[in-house]
């Protein structure tokens, strides 16, 4: 019988990356630390405080930063584009950066079976690399959808509401703001049932 694991914010804690609460903060140190003085991710993080003010709550920034609203409105279309652009560039960097091998995922890959479904509230991919590693998932269908790929099916499902709902071209509202948000329980890319 297939099995559902819910990882929750912070279960890639053990593979370098920080938490939540001190994502940005930690992303800026980094980047005061080993950047020049004029590099493009300095001058990003620099408008993002200048236009959202102390990040306190860094999925609200992203949000606002993604839907064009709060401070971000100030922008142009191509600023706020570039910006966007920049930010997520500086953010992949810093988790390369900080990565280290996540061997609990490696044991945990090692332990999951066809059919099983793992959903993740983290940001990172240590997830998907280990299980990709073991031959556990494939990008092509491993997030609930399919896409057009010539590959054989994922033997084992990940789901992340992010991902998930940016893929499926729902980027109207941030996924928690959904009431009734589903997030299917999948079986080789086909939905069965909804959680919620």
């Amino acid at each position: 019988m297939p099995t559902v694991y819910v990882l929750g914010a912070g279960a890639s804690f053990h593979a370098g990356y920080p938490l939540c609460s001190q994502l940005w903060s930690e992303m800026v140190s980094w980047v005061n630390e080993g950047q020049e003085e004029n590099s493009e991710f300095r001058n990003a993080l620099d408008l993002v405080a200048r236009l959202n003010g102390p990040v306190g709550d860094v999925e609200a920034m992203f949000t606002d930063l993604d839907l064009n609203e709060g401070g971000f409105k100030a922008l142009a279309k191509f600023e706020g584009d570039r910006l966007r652009v920049t930010v997520r560039a500086c953010l992949r960097a810093y988790f390369k950066s900080v990565r280290s091998t996540p061997s609990l995922y490696a044991v945990f890959a090692d332990g999951l079976l066809t059919g099983d479904a793992v959903i993740t509230f983290n940001y990172d991919v240590s997830l998907e690399n280990a299980l990709a590693a073991r031959q556990r998932f494939r990008v092509v269908d491993g997030y609930g959808f399919e896409a057009n790929w010539d590959e054989p099916e994922s033997p084992v499902m990940i789901l992340t509401p992010l991902k998930t709902l940016r893929n499926r071209q729902l980027q109207a509202e941030p996924w928690w703001r959904f009431p009734a948000f589903a997030v299917r329980l999948a079986r080789c890319g086909k939905p069965q049932r909804s959680l919620w």
